[in-house]
């Protein structure tokens, strides 16, 4: 019974975790593709949002979490320069998440709203076809670089760079890139609070509580 409590309680937790873990891909819709939901990149698989980059800003777009259930949180970046590059050196998830871009030459934010408060992994992806180009991501007042040619599968500071333990107070992450942003995955590392976790142990208790006396 004590093993069925301690797995109900880390399976609430790993909910609260993934309702709030996005995967995003800048995706030029009509040409590009988004990966499929097995597809993991350097992160976690599950629904991959398309961020269509053809109109060159995103405005207030609904995100859904990695189950592809609807959430409050919507992204947003007012400019960029959209482009695809289909004959780069990628194959499969990694084409349909590589290929296209939303590209600056100067500094640009893309902003996540309405997130829940917590930690979160940030995994940024910035790469070219030709690798001939370097992009630079700043979280907070962490600024990570990626750059150089495909190497045949995801590799930090190559196809991705990846900011860890990024605070959110406010609900509200910003990620400041310049060059190729290709896409994003937002990985929730929640400390539930000590009083939902009490709420939560209590109640799966009281309900252990019951089917014992039931079945006296």
């Amino acid at each position: 019974m004590r093993k069925l409590l301690f797995v109900t309680t880390a399976t609430a937790i790993a909910t609260l975790s993934s309702a709030q873990s996005f995967n995003v891909d800048f995706n030029w819709v009509g040409v590009g593709t988004v990966p499929n939901s097995s597809y993991a990149a350097a992160g976690l698989a599950g629904t991959w949002n398309s961020a269509s980059v053809a109109g060159g800003s995103i405005v207030n777009m609904p995100l859904v979490d990695l189950s592809g259930s609807s959430t409050s949180v919507v992204l947003d970046n007012p400019f960029f320069f959209g482009s695809i590059a289909t004959s780069g050196p990628w194959t499969g998830g990694n084409q349909s998440l590589m290929e296209d871009v939303a590209g600056s030459v100067a500094q640009m934010s893309t902003t996540f709203s309405n997130l829940s408060n917590g930690n979160y992994t940030v995994i940024v992806y910035g790469q070219n076809a030709t690798g001939n180009s370097n992009s630079l991501f700043t979280v907070g007042s962490t600024v990570l670089t990626t750059g150089g040619a495909w190497t045949g599968s995801h590799l930090a500071g190559n196809s991705f760079a990846q900011f860890n333990a990024v605070p959110v107070t406010g609900g509200t992450l910003t990620i400041r890139s310049e060059g190729n942003f290709n896409g994003v995955q937002l990985i929730a590392n929640p400390v539930p609070e000590p009083v939902s976790v009490v709420a939560l142990t209590s109640g799966l208790i009281g309900i252990i509580a019951r089917r014992r006396k039931s079945n006296r």
